[in-house]
């Protein structure tokens, strides 16, 4: 079975804290679904990152976002946009 819509969120001005506090989330999130026997499609998790242009190529600058969110070995992948609760996000 699949859990469908499941939605994390975290904020901070720190790139590493929201690295390390959003991982975290997530393999606690895999480990609850792999215990009441549920799956993840890591193919279909997105990541969505929100922040104003200069935060944003901050972030390119250290590292930038590809590889920012993980899920055990696998890189969540980034969107630009995402439909929520009806609205586009951006």
């Amino acid at each position: 079975m699949y859990a469908d819509g499941a939605t994390l969120s975290f904020s901070s001005k720190s790139i590493p804290l929201i690295n390390e506090c959003v991982n975290e989330d997530l393999g606690c999130l895999k480990s609850w679904l792999n215990a009441n026997k549920l799956s993840l499609n890591v193919t279909k998790t997105q990541s969505l990152v929100i922040g104003g242009s200069k935060r944003l190529n901050d972030i390119e600058k250290e590292g930038g976002v590809k590889s920012l969110f993980n899920i055990e070995e696998d890189i969540v992948s980034i969107i630009k946009q995402a439909k929520y609760l009806g609205a586009m996000v951006d």
